[in-house]
């Protein structure tokens, strides 16, 4: 049986502002703390055909301010360590594998508070043209994920996982001025 590690990618929009709940089992993305095998809790299935299953996503929440000439904005990158499960203990390469996976969401996740913020909202438009935005990015990292897995041909190549792990790198170093989770937006009548 040929073992493959597998990538879900959790979809999760959200039209309202995030509320702060019980969120132990998420691990937001930050560049100086990197994935261990430790943090895949999930319960194994073990008829799956793959080592291991990473879930990881993107979600984005909004609220207006007070004086609702803008916006503030929520867009954050997550690991979800209930639904992350390995069959195994298994090589730092393969786990930096999955490390790509969860830095590819946070660049797509940038590339969104790009899109946002260069965006022109007002009150009639935003909540359309922000689902419309989201629901691009999602797209777009699905998209570039599947291509990293055939590219890498699932961490095997590892030239080309080389390649991916220095452009990713470049890439979320280039759009570092969206780093951060929490911003406002001007919102025009």
């Amino acid at each position: 049986m040929k073992n493959l590690f597998f990538l879900v990618i959790v979809l999760t929009a959200c039209a309202a502002w995030i509320t702060p709940q019980s969120e132990e089992h998420l691990i937001y993305h930050d560049n100086n703390v990197q994935l261990k095998w430790k943090d895949y809790q999930g319960t194994v299935e073990e008829d799956a055909n793959i080592t291991a299953l990473t879930s990881i996503g993107f979600r984005m929440g909004y609220k207006g301010t007070a004086r609702q000439d803008s916006l503030i904005v929520v867009v954050e990158a997550f690991f979800d360590k209930q639904n992350s499960w390995v069959k195994k203990d298994t090589t730092a390469y393969a786990l930096k594998h999955e490390q790509l996976h969860f830095d590819i969401t946070e660049l797509y996740a940038r590339k969104l508070k790009q899109s946002i913020q260069s965006a022109s909202l007002t009150y009639k438009n935003y909540q359309s043209v922000m689902r419309d935005l989201e629901r691009k990015a999602h797209n777009d990292m699905n998209t570039a994920d599947s291509i990293y897995e055939v590219a890498t041909d699932y961490s095997k190549n590892k030239v080309e996982q080389k390649k991916w792990n220095d452009n990713i790198a470049v890439d979320l170093s280039n759009l570092k001025a969206f780093e951060a989770d929490t911003f406002r937006v001007a919102v025009h009548l």
